[in-house]
Parts: structure tokens; C-alpha cells; sequence
């Protein structure tokens, strides 16, 4: 019996669950259904930020589950399986592809020290022109160099260096392979040559045969064992993981030159799209692809939605639909908050600690602080996006992410912030639209043409006549 309908099975690893959907050709997951395991980052006192790699795989099994249970049950054929993840996480694996170490995640900070060792012996200029990545912690080159001298054992044991949807690819479709996206997020990727950077290699002692194949086409099926287990996959092509950041930049359509996307989920992020350039970013921003030849350039703050969380923690708010009505209908105040608990990735490269809240009163209310410390993310957004308007002009603005979505007040202040309108896109799950987007465009090449739609109608917030920024 014929299909109904095809999609296009997604996942996204996230820093704080794992997601999936059926995304269809329309680029609209079926019924709006979305499973998803809950899972944050392991975070210890002495700065390590980690995912076990055998909970990350059966967590993804499980999605897989149930999407094909439903997928059998509702006749749709699964045309493809894509993913999208977080950037900047690091998994070593032995000569069978076993992990030898947890997922050093984006938030681990304890290779900080060596990124100051590797700017002693290096001149970062070049390496950040080249790769779109200053030297910092954040990124492969400081992480290897903290596996190779805190966790000797297991450096012995590494032969691959990969991120962690690449070896979640590897483990149930026998195919190690990086798309040129995830690369970009390494630190050790030539994004103008394609390729691993030899240079940067070769000085920090790192063998390029660690360094999986880059590749942004089809990589493969899902092996015997595990067809066994999804029948419906049997025939479906994976492709690469795409960088989380870059997915939610497609799936808000602001892919476009001149286009930004601002998303405020665990984190928060600006991102400009431009067209290809060897020019180095400005500052210390980043620079990181869409696909080889599409690029974002941008800056990103550890704060975000956590800050939601640290704010109930320690205030006495009211119940989150209270705060939101009050947040709704207050103004900018004399309470201004720098939210550096956690710190910034770009331009600035600030460590966390350094959160201040100025401006108190015995008037002051604990909705007056929760209101400075939504603005003081909005504020330094926009002071990044200042920046980032020296790559090419911005010509539009689109907001996407968890905590935008949760809170109209913020995506108000975020629009106020920057004082033109804003583009709605906070009701998609955008990074996992964006990775479906890539990859039926990618199936173009050798099937007909699905009927993508080209640009989302999205709702514009405009600012309202509220007090200047302090």
C-alpha cells in the first residue's frame, strides 16, 4: 500500500534534551507532534560540562521508536533521517568507534587555560581567519590539548575526534563522516579550503587521520541490526548533523544575506547571515557555515533562558503565568542587571561570575529585577548585532528559541531592545525545521522537487513607546 505521506525523520541533540519530529514536505511536523527525552548537561564544580554517550544513543533509539512506530501506524513512508546539534562538543573514539571519553559540551570550561597556551605559541589572527574561530576554550584545538594532559588514558585510547551527532550517525549507520557545518564549529576547520586546517593540525600535534570526512551529502542507511529494528528505515538516506545555530538560522528563513536571527532558548545567540567571506569576523566574533557556501558570522552569551531558572530560584516571583502579566505590563525601571552569571562566547569572550544588578530601591520589586535581567540579555544582543552590522548591513531581525517562545513580555523586550520590528518565528521548533529544510533540499538533487514553500509568513513585533535603553 502506498504511503500517505512523506517526511522526513529529524532529530535535534540539544544541551538540555533531545528532540524528534516527522517534518513534511511542507516543512511542518505531522500533527505537531514532537517526542522528546529530557536530559541536561551534567555541570560539576570544577568546571566539567558532560553527556554520557551511551545515554545519548539510547535516548536518540528512543525517539527513533516511537517516530516509526507512528510513522507505521499513520502510513507515512520516512524519506530521509536528518539531525541538528549542539556545536562545540567533543567526543573521542577508540578504533571500533567506541567512546573513550564523556561529550565535552560546550559549557565544559576547564580547557580555558590551555586556549591562553595555544595563544602563547600561535598567532590567533591567521588561525581566526581561517577557521572563523578565535582560540578559546570553547573549541577542539584548547579540548584536545586538556584530554592530552588531564586525561592521559584516555587520549591513549582516541583515534577520532568528533562531535556527538556524528557518532551517534556512525553508531547506527556504520558512516563516519562531519558536514562542513559541524566542522565550522571545531575550531580546526579551513572554511575557505573545506578541509581540515593542516596548519593548525600539524602545530598542535593533532594526526588529520583523527579528523572524520566532511561531507554534506548522503552518508548512508542505518546498518542490518538496526534496520532489523526500523523496517521503515531500511531504504532512507542519512545525512550529517548541521550545527544547531545554523538549523535555527534556516529554520526561521533568515538564511538570506543581510538576514539576523536573535534566539534566546537555554542560551541566547545573534547570528548574521552573509554571503562567503575570507575576511576575518570582527572582534573576536565567529564565523561558522550554513553549508559550504553560506555563512552565519556572530556572537553568543551562556545566558539565556537559565537565567528564567536562576531568577525563580533565588526571588520570591509569583507563579510564571503572574510573572508573566506583570513583566507584560512593566517598564524599564532604575534596575539594570548585567547578566554575565554564565559569561559570553563572542565578540566578547567573558568568563561567567561577573553578574551585577545596579539601580536597586527599597521601592525595587523582584518583577523590576526579573524585567532588567530579561533586558540586560536583549540589550547585549543588540550590542553584538551592533558588530555584526560591520560584516553587511541587517535588514531584518527574526526570533527564534524555547524561552522567546515561552514569554510574549520578553519577545517584547527583545523587539523593544532593538527598536524596530521583529519576526515571529518562536512558534516553530526551528532548529529541527531548519535541519528537515536542509535535507529536502538536499534530496532535490536526485528526486522531484518537494513543494517547499519559500519564505514562512511571520508575524512582526513592533517596539512599543516605552523609556530609552539606560
Amino acid at each position: 500500500m502506498a504511503a500517505d505521506h512523506r517526511a522526513i525523520l529529524t532529530v535535534d541533540i540539544g544541551s538540555t534534551s533531545r528532540r524528534a519530529q516527522l517534518v513534511g514536505e511542507d516543512l511542518i511536523a505531522v500533527e505537531d507532534r514532537t517526542w522528546r527525552v529530557e536530559r541536561p548537561i551534567d555541570e560539576r564544580h570544577d568546571g566539567a560540562a558532560l553527556l554520557d554517550p551511551h545515554e545519548l544513543l539510547d535516548d536518540v533509539a528512543h525517539l527513533i521508536d516511537q517516530s516509526t512506530q507512528y510513522a507505521a501506524e499513520s502510513n507515512i513512508s520516512i524519506a530521509a533521517v536528518a539531525m541538528s546539534c549542539i556545536w562545540h562538543s567533543l567526543v573521542g573514539l577508540d578504533e571500533h568507534y567506541g567512546p573513550t571519553t564523556p561529550v565535552l559540551t560546550w559549557a565544559d570550561t576547564r580547557a580555558a587555560p590551555h586556549a591562553a597556551g595555544i595563544r602563547r605559541l600561535l598567532d590567533e589572527a591567521p588561525v581566526h581567519a581561517r577557521t572563523g574561530c578565535p582560540i578559546e576554550g570553547l573549541y577542539f584545538p584548547a579540548k584536545v590539548q586538556w584530554l592530552r594532559t588531564e586525561d592521559k588514558p584516555a587520549w591513549a585510547r582516541t583515534r577520532s575526534l568528533v562531535s556527538p551527532a556524528d557518532f551517534v550517525v556512525q553508531h547506527f549507520t556504520g558512516a563516519l563522516s562531519s558536514s562542513s557545518s559541524m566542522a565550522s564549529g571545531t575550531g580546526l576547520f579551513d572554511q575557505a579550503e573545506g578541509a581540515w586546517d593542516g596548519i593548525l593540525l600539524e602545530s598542535l600535534g593533532i594526526a588529520a587521520s583523527m579528523m572524520p570526512p566532511v561531507d554534506d551529502g548522503i552518508l548512508g542507511t542505518v546498518t542490518p541490526p538496526h534496520a532489523s529494528r526500523w523496517p521503515q528505515l531500511a531504504e532512507a538516506p542519512w545525512f550529517a548533523a548541521i550545527g544547531d545555530g545554523a538549523a535555527s538560522t534556516l529554520g526561521g528563513d533568515a538564511e538570506e544575506p543581510g538576514s539576523l536571527t536573535v534566539t534566546i532558548g537555554t542560551t541566547a545567540a545573534a547570528r548574521l547571515a552573509h554571503e562567503p567571506t575570507p575576511a576575518t569576523p570582527p572582534g573576536r566574533a565567529w564565523r561558522y557555515l550554513l553549508d559550504r557556501h553560506r555563512a552565519i558570522t556572530g556572537g553568543a552569551l551562556s545566558d539565556g533562558g537559565n537565567i528564567i531558572e536562576w531568577l525563580h530560584r533565588v526571588l520570591r516571583l509569583p507563579e510564571p503565568e503572574v510573572l508573566e502579566e506583570r513583566l507584560a505590563h512593566a517598564t524599564r525601571s532604575s534596575v539594570q542587571m548585567t547578566t554575565t552569571l554564565r559569561g559570553e562566547r563572542g565578540p566578547q569572550w567573558i568568563g561567567g561570575g561577573r553578574g551585577a544588578i545596579r539601580g536597586l530601591a527599597f521601592d525595587s520589586t523582584a518583577t523590576d529585577i526579573a524585567h532588567a535581567a530579561l533586558s540586560g540579555v536583549a540589550d547585549r544582543l543588540v550590542d553584538i548585532a551592533e558588530e555584526l552590522a560591520s560584516v553587511r548591513p541587517i535588514e531584518t531581525i527574526t526570533i527564534t528559541g524555547g524561552a522567546l517562545a515561552a514569554s510574549p513580555a520578553w519577545r517584547q523586550i527583545v523587539a523593544d531592545a532593538f527598536n524596530r520590528p521583529v519576526l515571529d518565528a518562536t512558534a516553530l521548533e526551528s532548529s529541527i525545521r531548519g535541519a528537515a529544510k536542509a535535507a529536502w533540499h538536499a534530496l532535490d538533487t536526485s528526486s522531484p522537487a518537494p513543494a517547499l514553500p519559500t519564505r514562512l509568513d511571520l508575524a512582526a513585533i513592533a517596539p512599543s513607546a516605552r523609556p530609552e535603553r539606560a
